[in-house]
């Protein structure tokens, strides 16, 4: 079929499904007399179900003289079809011939035994002796039935998007909708965008966003010191720790109680009481503001013992570097805690944000968090719970 028939063809079923009005059924007509007269580009499915759209038209804009000889020519063609042998029905009944009118519902249910259409029809017909109330009482779209075909989805999209852009209300819609689609675009974007400016801002030396090598003071020491952390502890000890961890839980001193519960964890204590504190841990008080810390460690008593502060909240201040976002899933940067010089740092926390935070290299910043552990760099890494911009 041509590009143009195929069209015609598309654009004719969608104005049957939807027809209204005599000057559909008119355009409906006209359509089905175009494309009847290049039959030869129709396939035979295709033909008859314009033959049987113009039919039915016809018989709704009362030409019934004209629908009586083509679906005649579709009996001739195909005796079985059972919408061709409805329709002819309603036709015996527009003449009063109800005897006969039935025996077409009833060869079309032979063919199509659960057709509801056919079933309502006979049993209406059945139970009206008068054909003028019958017909009274039933609109030719309630009697006759035609299975349309589904249109395809290119072409539905097409004819939407035509009377969206021909339409005023249309055109609103289309301007609202490709606003909001531009700001979710540059939403979705932003975040790569910010990346590769740091990068590029790098690369050409227009910025101090990514930094690689800085030292952090003492570190040699300081991990050296960490086997002293091992805590060896006497009973007395043990049971010490013991009490004033239920004290620390009551008053919701919560980093004494982390820290406390990490001595002993690290401890020669035995394993029943470890079983005990662990379960402690869980019912551990969630901080969510930084006023409410108790005690806050410095950088340099976690790099001497990172394994007692785990899970600890801090409120650390420091400088931004090496931010990236992944998506608006995540967004990491490094804490620069501390100068000592300009090669030098207290410390270096790799930062962990859920989700999209808009921050830049560079800024000074407060973050409350809690430890999550230390990386091979022995950069402590920080689970962030909220960020203060700061100068």
């Amino acid at each position: 079929m041509k590009k143009e028939d195929q069209k015609n063809y598309y654009r004719l079923i969608e104005r049957f499904k939807n027809r209204k009005g005599s000057k559909d059924l008119e355009f409906i007509i006209f359509l089905c007399n175009e494309l009847i007269e290049k039959e030869e580009e129709l396939s035979e499915e295709e033909l008859l179900l314009v033959e049987k759209i113009l039919t039915i038209s016809l018989i709704e804009f009362e030409d019934l003289k004209e629908a009586k000889n083509i679906l005649l020519r579709i009996l001739e063609r195909y005796p079985d079809d059972p919408e061709a042998l409805n329709a002819m029905a309603y036709l015996y009944i527009k003449d009063g011939h109800i005897d006969e009118a039935i025996k077409f519902i009833l060869d079309a249910l032979y063919f199509d035994k659960e057709n509801t259409v056919y079933k309502n029809n006979l049993e209406k017909l059945r139970n009206s002796n008068d054909p003028r109330i019958f017909l009274s009482m039933t609109e030719p779209k309630e009697f006759l039935y035609i299975k349309l075909p589904l249109l395809p989805v290119s072409y539905v999209a097409k004819e939407i998007f035509l009377k969206l852009v021909t339409s005023t209300y249309g055109k609103i819609f289309l301007v609202i909708a490709g606003v909001l689609i531009l700001l979710f675009i540059v939403y979705v974007i932003y975040p790569y965008y910010i990346n590769w400016a740091e990068n590029y801002r790098f690369k050409k030396g227009l910025g101090k966003g990514r930094v690689v090598h800085l030292e952090i003071k003492d570190i040699e020491k300081l991990v050296a010191e960490r086997p002293k952390y091992q805590l060896k502890l006497s009973e007395d000890d043990i049971k010490k720790k013991f009490s004033m961890i239920q004290y620390y839980l009551e008053e919701k001193k919560v980093n004494k109680a982390i820290i406390t519960i990490n001595e002993l964890l690290n401890s020669n204590a035995d394993e029943r009481i470890k079983e005990r504190v662990l379960i402690w841990k869980d019912f551990v008080f969630k901080l969510e503001n930084p006023s409410e810390i108790d005690y806050i460690p410095s950088v340099v008593e976690v790099l001497k013992a990172p394994f007692i502060y785990q899970d600890a909240y801090i409120n650390w201040s420091g400088t931004i570097v090496n931010l990236e976002h992944k998506e608006r899933k995540e967004t990491v940067f490094d804490l620069l805690i501390n100068f000592v010089d300009s090669a030098t740092v207290e410390g270096i926390a790799e930062v962990h944000f859920d989700g999209f935070k808009k921050v830049s290299n560079g800024e000074k910043v407060y973050v409350f968090g809690q430890i999550s552990g230390i990386n091979l760099d022995n950069h402590i890494i920080l689970k962030g719970i909220s960020i203060q911009s700061f100068k």
